[in-house]
């Protein structure tokens, strides 16, 4: 393939985009806040009785033993997936319940000379891990103005642009969950996804090379 033909490529290809779907009532939102806080500590408990009880198991592996009563870190874990099951019920019952609450919200990677001078506004600040990890831009700053700048309002599959008011409004009465959320979104798009692209393809062209040398 051609230099050009390359270009005409990319150039043909539509833009990641990652849709978030928030909540408008706070008491709802900070309730799905708390059971998917929930879900996750349970899910983390349980994996990590799944594996004690294996380590238990090999470490009795060979004992000759009558049957026995499940462990105390069986029952544990028994408990701790009934309650998982318990919460997944009234995480999707709340989710119904707040149906009307919910606003899709599309973001799409932004023009890279647009990003490189927006993060480049909004310097790291000094102490913040998050703002270091993610290569010395303010996230929380650049994140405000990149969804303003690359973000519609879904309604179904048509996109409503949102004037400037509006996304000002929207942000006021998200919860944490969300706005770390988008955040993510936002990161993932313009910076995370990017690099791991250019990653794999230089990965897959390493390959390539080296299999053609091993054949030639």
């Amino acid at each position: 393939m051609t230099f050009a033909e390359k270009l005409a490529r990319a150039a043909a290809a539509p833009r990641l985009s990652k849709t978030v779907t928030v909540c408008l009532n706070q008491e709802l939102g900070r309730r799905r806040d708390a059971l998917t806080r929930t879900l996750a500590g349970l899910t983390t408990s349980i994996d990590d009785l799944s594996a004690r009880i294996e380590t238990e198991k090999a470490a009795s592996s060979g004992r000759l033993s009558l049957p026995a009563e499940p462990s105390d870190l069986e029952q544990q874990r028994t408990a701790a997936e009934h309650e998982r099951t318990d919460t997944e019920a009234a995480l999707d019952a709340l989710e119904v319940e707040a149906a009307d609450d919910l606003v899709d919200l599309k973001f799409t990677q932004m023009d890279g000379f647009d990003w490189t001078d927006l993060t480049m506004r909004h310097p790291g600040r000094d102490g913040v891990i998050a703002d270091a990890m993610v290569g010395g831009y303010n996230v929380v700053e650049a994140t405000r103005e990149a969804v303003v700048r690359s973000g519609v309002r879904l309604e179904g599959t048509t996109e409503i642009p949102m004037p400037l008011a509006e996304w000002i409004s929207l942000l006021a009465v998200l919860s944490p969950f969300d706005i770390a959320r988008i955040t993510d979104a936002i990161y993932f798009l313009n910076d995370y996804e990017p690099g791991q692209a250019v990653e794999a393809a230089k990965k897959a062209r390493g390959a390539t090379t080296a299999s053609d040398e091993t054949s030639s």
